[in-house]
């Protein structure tokens, strides 16, 4: 397998965790919680890899931003019931 193909399935599976993610904060009246904000952080991680593989420097900005905002978010959530 080449670190291109990996770097696309990677790209491609962070792109549906992100989605999804997105769709299920849309479409349920919740607020944000622990669920969502792990769903961002496991999605941005897959497509940090694919963009470390195939370099976009700003693309990959702005995945180390939302980390770091869906890592806030669940600091905020620590000790509240989930």
């Amino acid at each position: 397998m080449t670190s291109s193909l990996i770097a696309n399935i990677a790209g491609f599976a962070g792109i549906f965790v992100i989605a999804g993610a997105y769709l299920y904060l849309s479409y349920r009246p919740v607020r944000p919680n622990r669920l969502y904000f792990s769903l961002n952080i496991a999605g941005s991680v897959l497509l940090a890899i694919s963009l470390s593989i195939e370099v976009n420097v700003p693309s990959l900005s702005l995945q180390i931003f939302w980390i770091a905002v869906s890592l806030l978010g669940l600091f905020r959530l620590r000790g509240k019931p989930a």
